[in-house]
């Protein structure tokens, strides 16, 4: 697959970056000072990177028990032409590798990177108006993808304080990820990977977990997935497998959503959309929600499904699907739903509460240009067959 080929030649070249560092080491006595030899470092990450390194503070290297190197404020270039200066910065850089694992790797063995510590991480993504991606380093120097079974393992990588943006020029899209706090352990480079961490999207703190299994060329893979937004009243979690095969990758499996009030889902809702109301929306009923999907590139159906909103009870199916086409694509949608009772009521006077009627504000972290236009109603089509049994309205049924 594309991504394991991109993957392996990350894992060669820093496993090459690293016996080169450890060759340095056992012929240079280690009290010598190495920012001496920062020049030189700076070349060797230039050379295979395809970007300009910089390290303008202090490194450090031992050898034993462990291979390790600090580095302090790092940059990566950015292309010529891009917005951001550099691609990538960091306030400081730890890496520790088990010693004997070096020379292993120099065989086909697997290369155990004992700690990778990055420290204010900034991460900027940009698509050029010429098509360029900056992310994109397969022209990069180096040496050529060749037939090795070298591997590496992480058992603790960890970010703190990261953030990472994304730019299409050509469409003025923008979008931001920050205070990216993440743990990350991996038994190879193929998986298994476990990940937990937080982080923060258009004003929404989110906890998140990921356990995703060994990929097994195509095969499908283990996943649990779990996001907590608005500290825990808003939960979902996945349990299922997932296929991931570039345009033909597709996951199916259990989906379970928890809220504490019905009313979380219009506060998510208003920030992803680019509004930050002062006021909350409060139903007054808690939601639950069991289903199992199936999500494909232009398809996602829901089957076997029940609800509970209030004393609201629910089951059913749906399906949403999306035309061929990827620009104006037409979204068509089936529902079919049967519910016990519905309290009317309640809902109404959520929904025309004083929060509605506030003008947007747009959050600070959310750049300008990002709202959800309107015009997508007009591409949405479809059919929802809902079976009511009880309806309250005006204080009757």
């Amino acid at each position: 697959m594309q991504v394991e080929k991109k993957l392996k030649k990350l894992g060669l070249g820093f496993t090459v970056l690293i016996v080169i560092l450890t060759g340095v080491i056992l012929v240079v006595p280690g009290f010598l000072n190495w920012n001496k030899y920062k020049g030189q470092i700076e070349r060797t990450a230039s050379y295979y990177s395809g970007r300009t390194v910089t390290i303008k503070g202090d490194i450090s290297l031992s050898l034993l028990p462990t291979s390790a190197l600090s580095a302090k404020d790092v940059t990566v270039a950015n292309l010529k032409n891009g917005r951001a200066e550099h691609m990538i910065s960091l306030k400081s850089l730890n890496i520790k590798v088990s010693f004997p694992s070096v020379i292993a790797s120099l065989f086909g063995g697997k290369l155990k990177v004992e700690k990778l510590i990055l420290v204010d991480p900034v991460i900027a993504l940009e698509v050029l108006k010429d098509g360029r991606k900056n992310w994109d380093l397969t022209k990069a120097s180096g040496p050529e993808e060749t037939n090795t079974s070298a591997d590496i393992s992480l058992e603790k990588f960890q970010i703190i304080n990261g953030q990472i943006s994304f730019e299409n020029m050509s469409s003025g899209r923008r979008e931001l990820l920050g205070k990216i706090n993440a743990n990350i352990r991996a038994k190879s480079i193929r998986g298994p990977f476990v990940v937990t961490g937080r982080a923060k999207y258009r004003g929404l703190e989110a906890k998140i977990s990921l356990d995703l299994g060994k990929d097994r060329s195509g095969n499908r893979i283990p996943v649990t997935a779990k996001i907590a937004l608005l500290n825990g009243q808003l939960k979902a979690a996945a349990i299922g497998g997932v296929i991931l095969n570039g345009k033909d990758s597709a996951y199916s499996g259990k989906l379970k959503i928890t809220a504490s009030d019905v009313g979380n889902f219009f506060g998510v809702f208003d920030r992803l959309t680019g509004r930050k109301l002062p006021g909350t929306i409060s139903f007054g009923q808690d939601f639950a929600l069991d289903t199992r999907i199936a999500v494909s590139a232009n398809k996602a159906t829901a089957r076997n499904l029940t609800f509970r909103m209030g004393q609201s009870r629910g089951q059913g199916r749906a399906e949403i699907s999306l035309s061929a086409k990827i620009k104006g694509a037409k979204i068509n949608f089936l529902t079919q739903l049967t519910v016990n009772k519905l309290d009317l009521d309640k809902l109404l006077t959520a929904l025309n509460g004083p929060a509605r009627g506030i003008a947007d504000h747009r959050p600070r972290d959310i750049p300008a240009g990002n709202r959800v236009k309107p015009d997508w109603l007009n591409r949405v089509t479809g059919k929802a067959d809902i079976s009511l049994g009880a309806l309250r309205y005006n204080g009757k049924i």
